[in-house]
């Protein structure tokens, strides 16, 4: 699970763009992890989707939100034929 730090979850709203690409996780080598789950990209999606503050307001940690829906998805990427399936 690549967890991103709040300045990379929220990059595609940031006004100074300087700073939208500070983080390892917009890096191609990132997507070569096996089994790996793309949290950015998953969370810039929820906000999209009207997800309200997946991040605290004023702190960098998750809400409870936040982690609902990280669990949610690794519980998807367990259930995928991806070979990940528990027997």
């Amino acid at each position: 699970m690549l967890i991103p730090d709040k300045l990379s979850a929220y990059s595609p709203w940031l006004i100074d763009d300087s700073l939208a690409h500070l983080t390892l996780l917009d890096g191609g080598i990132l997507g070569t992890i096996p089994h790996s789950l793309d949290l950015r990209g998953r969370i810039i999606q929820a906000v999209e989707q009207g997800a309200v503050d997946f991040y605290l307001p004023g702190d960098t940690h998750w809400s409870s939100k936040g982690d609902m829906l990280a669990a949610e998805w690794m519980v998807e990427l367990f259930q995928t034929d991806s070979g990940l399936r528990p027997d």
